[in-house]
């Protein structure tokens, strides 16, 4: 039996005689002390607006990374990053991509400017600075894309 450590409580999970039911029973335990949107100040933590959560429960099995097999997901991400491009006012060589949060476009944006210091100013060895504030994911990509890092912290000035 597989088992997760929580201390004073253990939980199985992954179970085959698992009912859907028990699972949620168990889930309740394990998530019941999370904090909810509710309780959190930040702009990456507030709730998907219902729409939004509509379409991604209807269309989650379509891939944006694969447009062999979902050929449309391509023409849909043109279609939203031009008109994010005209929203923003952005210069006629822009590029971009949509992803699934914020993690991974800290990811892809530490690893397009790691290539284009490369090929442009000649940087093979680059080096991140961060703010002490910044999300753990940069460091995450720092690390996946061996680049070394600093973290830095602010003054008030």
């Amino acid at each position: 039996m597989n088992e997760i450590n929580l201390g004073a409580r253990k939980m199985s999970y992954l179970k085959e005689e698992k009912t859907t039911a028990d699972l949620f029973k168990e889930l309740r335990v394990l998530l019941g002390e999370e904090a909810s949107y509710n309780q959190v100040l930040s702009s990456m933590c507030t709730l998907p607006p219902d729409i939004a959560r509509e379409i991604a429960s209807k269309y989650a099995a379509i891939n944006l990374g694969d447009p062999g097999l979902f050929p449309q997901t391509v023409q849909l991400e043109k279609d939203v990053l031009d008109h994010l491009s005209k929203l923003v006012n952005a210069p006629v060589n822009w590029s971009g991509t949509i992803t699934s949060g914020g993690s991974e476009s800290n990811l892809i944006g530490c690893w397009v400017a790691r290539n284009w210091s490369r090929k442009v100013k000649g940087i093979n060895s680059g080096k991140i600075i961060f703010p002490k504030s910044a999300h753990v994911s940069f460091e995450k990509a720092a690390d996946i894309l061996n680049l070394n890092s600093d973290w830095v912290s602010l003054t008030e000035n």
